[in-house]
């Protein structure tokens, strides 16, 4: 049995689910997410285009990946309408972008993770080989490339979705009208390949580097010069990997329970409450990363604070000074590749001056 007809699983016309659930219960929590998911990945749109010095690698990563829970959260309305109307009133047009941007999130948010751990890899284990390659219009440049890939992948919902009139009732609903059943079932392993399972283990080979150099290699300009401030950028980045992983894995374990099943086979009531649990799960992780920020941030807690108390925030106030901070690396560990950068400088300088002592080249 395929579950499924949006990109999301939201198919409205299933028999057997609990009413109440169906059509309060879910717009409801649909509603929370939507309305905190718009005010926090707001908020960290604002902070970074506000403040010169928060425009940082890692952060325009950050931004890229707010824009796409941001236009996300502006779907979620029309998909809790169906939700709870059981109907779609608004045309095979908008239909059909709406679960497309329902797909091209998902996308673009574990590509822009997946480029998240590969700068963080770059900063720890080659900081100085990679400044010129970590800069604001490289990660700009990246950024478009998400989307552009994001667009490719999630293709067949642009060419499938539509407006869809369920027989003998003459009422209309948003889904997937796949040309052959398989389809569902395929496009499914598509994009759990393709849109989790692949980028993991990109995600995850970054992280086995560079905990191999955090933990077992030595600096050469002391432990202190490369590791507290960037040990801290990284470990915010990977906690918003995990809450994504977290988020997504029960999503796809239903969906592939649901379109692998026996064609005979119907869900029942526990299930559809495994099967809503798992799709509030993964709409909720729209809106939770601005919560990782402001908790794991010092610059983005500083932001937040004081957009949310209405005082003015100078550039004083957030940690990097220098222009290198905000071309080479993120807030919390740009003084750091800073450091490191001028004591290579000293490096070179000395064994310019001393060619004939190894230590120093």
């Amino acid at each position: 049995m395929d579950l499924n007809s949006t990109e999301n699983g939201t198919d409205a016309f299933f028999g057997g689910a609990d009413s109440r659930l169906e059509e309060i219960i879910i717009p409801i929590v649909f509603g929370f997410t939507c309305l905190l998911g718009i005010i926090g990945n707001s908020l960290v749109i604002y902070v970074i285009l506000k403040h010169n010095k928060m425009k940082t690698v890692a952060n325009v990563y950050i931004m890229n990946l707010a824009l796409a829970d941001l236009l996300f959260m502006i779907m979620i309305p029309f998909i809790s309408y169906q939700q709870a109307m059981n109907m779609w009133p608004f045309g095979s047009a908008w239909c059909k972008i709406s679960m497309a941007v329902d797909g091209m999130n998902q996308c673009t948010g574990i590509y822009c993770l997946t480029a998240m751990a590969f700068d963080r890899y770059l900063a720890i284990v080659h900081p100085i080989k990679s400044l010129k390659r970590r800069t604001v219009r490289i990660a700009g440049a990246v950024n478009i490339s998400i989307w552009v890939v994001a667009f490719v992948t999630v293709m067949p919902l642009w060419l499938y979705t539509k407006a869809v009139t369920i027989p003998g009732t003459g009422i209309s609903i948003c889904a997937v009208d796949w040309p052959y059943d398989t389809f569902g079932a395929v496009f499914l392993l598509y994009m759990f390949v393709f849109g989790l399972a692949l980028p993991v283990v990109i995600i995850t080979l970054c992280y086995l580097l560079m905990i191999k150099k955090l933990y077992v290699g030595v600096s050469p300009l002391g432990e202190s010069h490369t590791k507290k401030p960037t040990k801290k950028v990284a470990r915010m980045v990977l906690t918003v990997i995990f809450v994504f992983v977290i988020c997504w894995t029960p999503f796809y374990t239903i969906q592939f329970v649901g379109a692998f099943s026996d064609d005979d086979w119907r869900p029942d009531k526990t299930f559809y409450g495994f099967f809503y649990f798992a799709l509030c799960l993964s709409y909720f992780n729209s809106c939770v990363n601005p919560l990782i920020y402001s908790f794991m941030s010092d610059n983005f807690r500083k932001c937040f604070a004081k957009v949310v108390t209405c005082k003015r925030l100078y550039d004083t106030d957030i940690e990097g000074e220098t222009k290198l901070n905000r071309n080479s690396g993120s807030g919390e560990d740009g003084k750091t590749i800073g450091t490191v950068a001028n004591s290579q400088m000293v490096l070179n300088m000395a064994a310019t001056e001393n060619p004939g002592n190894p230590r120093q080249t």
